[in-house]
C-alpha cells in the first residue's frame, strides 16, 4: 500500500542565524503593512545588500545579517520623500542548528518559518487574498457564469513542531468570488430594504470588514473598514 500525504519533514542541514531588529518608516502613514512591504519591495536590492536576506513580521525585522548601528535608507518614491529606519537598541538573536534548538523557543520558531514560507509564496505569482496565509493565482481564474461566481485555485502551507521534528504541511484550496460589482450588490440591497435607515444597515453588514478585489492591473485588494455614505465618485 502506497500512502501519500501533505505534511513533509523540515531538515534543517547547516545553522542559520537569524537577528530581529524593530524598523519603522516616515512619515508615519506608511507604517501599515501593505505600504510598508511595497516601499521594502522598491528598495530590496539596496536593503538586501546591507540586511542579506530579511523578511518582515509586524513590527520586526529579520535578516541574516548583524547590524552595529541604526540602518537609515533615504530616498523618493512617487514624489514623495520617504525614510527606513532599522533600529538595533533592542535586538534579538536566534540560531535554528536542530531540532532540539528550535524545541527551546518553538513558539519563536515555527513563526519564523512560516514567516518564511509567507515570504517565498509572495516572491512568485501567486497572491495573498485577505490577512491568512492563503496564497492564489489570480492570472488563471475560472468563471461559473450561471452562478456569478469566479473561482481562483491556489495552497496554504502551515509549519509545525511535530513528535517527528519541524514539518510543512500544503494543502490546495479554492476561492470563490464574486463577478458582481459593489455598485451591483448596493442596487442590489437597496430593492431589498424597507426605507433607507434599513438600506444604510443592510450595506455595512455586507461589506464592513469584508475584503474588495479590484478587478484590474494586479487585482489589488481593499478591506472596508468604514462606510462614508455622503461621499460619491464626483465629491471624492
Amino acid at each position: 500500500m502506497r500512502t501519500i500525504g501533505n505534511t513533509f519533514r523540515i531538515r534543517i542541514n547547516n545553522p542559520v542565524t537569524l537577528y530581529m531588529y524593530s524598523w519603522a518608516i516616515q512619515p508615519d502613514s506608511f507604517m501599515e503593512m501593505d505600504k510598508a512591504r511595497a516601499l521594502f519591495k522598491y528598495k530590496n536590492r539596496m536593503l538586501e545588500a546591507a540586511l542579506g536576506a530579511y523578511m518582515l513580521s509586524g513590527p520586526a525585522l529579520w535578516c541574516t545579517t548583524p547590524l552595529e548601528e541604526n540602518f537609515v535608507l533615504d530616498f523618493k518614491f512617487r514624489d514623495q520623500d520617504y525614510t527606513i529606519i532599522i533600529d538595533v537598541s533592542n535586538p534579538r538573536e536566534f540560531i535554528m542548528k536542530n531540532d532540539a534548538s528550535i524545541r527551546e523557543m518553538p513558539q519563536l520558531a515555527n513563526m519564523l518559518i512560516n514567516v518564511i514560507i509567507k515570504q517565498t509564496f509572495r516572491e512568485t505569482h501567486l497572491r495573498q487574498i485577505g490577512k491568512r496565509p492563503h496564497f492564489f493565482d489570480t492570472q488563471n481564474t475560472r468563471t461559473l457564469e450561471d452562478v456569478d461566481l469566479r473561482v481562483w485555485s491556489g495552497f496554504k502551507a502551515t509549519a509545525a513542531l511535530a513528535e517527528l521534528g519541524l514539518t510543512l504541511s500544503v494543502d490546495s484550496i479554492l476561492k470563490f468570488m464574486t463577478t458582481k460589482t459593489v455598485l451591483d450588490r448596493i442596487r442590489e440591497l437597496q430593492e431589498e430594504s424597507h426605507n433607507k435607515g434599513h438600506f444604510l444597515q443592510l450595506v455595512q453588514s455586507e461589506f464592513l470588514g469584508k475584503t474588495v478585489v479590484a478587478d484590474w492591473g494586479t487585482n489589488r485588494q481593499y478591506i472596508v473598514h468604514e462606510i462614508d455614505f455622503t461621499q460619491n465618485p464626483t465629491s471624492c
